[in-house]
């Protein structure tokens, strides 16, 4: 079993928790895909000969069926940093729930946070592979982002996602209407 940290914000943690959150979506980072049998075989063309020219298989960087993640999230090592992990105390304050507070030294993001100082871990239940607008409205939710009714407006999972993918992605050249391919991530909360 493989066990691979991965990168969660405030508000994804808290649906994490609460149990709304079974899916994510990470960025492959290829342009064209193609499926022989069962495996994800990536092709793609090198412009200066304009040809293709290599073939690859690939496997998610986060792992397979049965692996685990370790949530990375933003914290702070709280007052007793010298305590130990091993007598039960982490000492962390995470800011998913503490977002105001101040702390002595500020908050650590969480690209920073060590193995130790996590407090969630999953694991996977499947892992495929898909263009970021193929998702559906269930795992949309899936995703943590419910139906919200307003009563005279409706905010839907898909429309929902696709801004906060927006907000997230877009600046790094990988925007909804560039449609994306997206490593699909099913987990469950492994609970100690």
């Amino acid at each position: 079993m493989k066990t691979s940290p991965i990168l969660f914000s405030g508000s994804m943690v808290r649906a994490i928790l609460d149990g709304s959150k079974t899916q994510t979506r990470r960025i492959i980072g290829v342009e064209r895909m193609e499926f022989v049998g069962d495996k994800t075989i990536l092709k793609w063309s090198d412009l200066t000969h304009g040809q293709q020219k290599k073939i690859l298989s690939l496997r998610c960087k986060y792992g397979e069926t049965g692996d685990r993640l370790w949530v990375r999230e933003t914290y702070n090592p709280g007052l007793h940093p010298e305590k130990s992990v091993s007598e039960g105390y982490t000492g962390c304050v995470y800011r998913a729930y503490d977002q105001t507070a101040r702390y002595s030294g500020g908050w650590t993001p969480s690209i920073h946070m060590p193995r130790r100082h996590s407090r969630i871990t999953l694991e996977i239940d499947s892992v495929r592979v898909e263009p970021v607008c193929e998702i559906t409205e269930a795992d949309a939710i899936a995703e943590g982002f419910p139906k919200i009714d307003y009563g005279s407006f409706v905010r839907f999972p898909t429309n929902r996602f696709a801004e906060t993918w927006d907000a997230l992605n877009s600046k790094r050249g990988y925007s909804w209407d560039s449609n994306p391919w997206v490593w699909v991530i099913s987990f469950s909360r492994v609970i100690p």
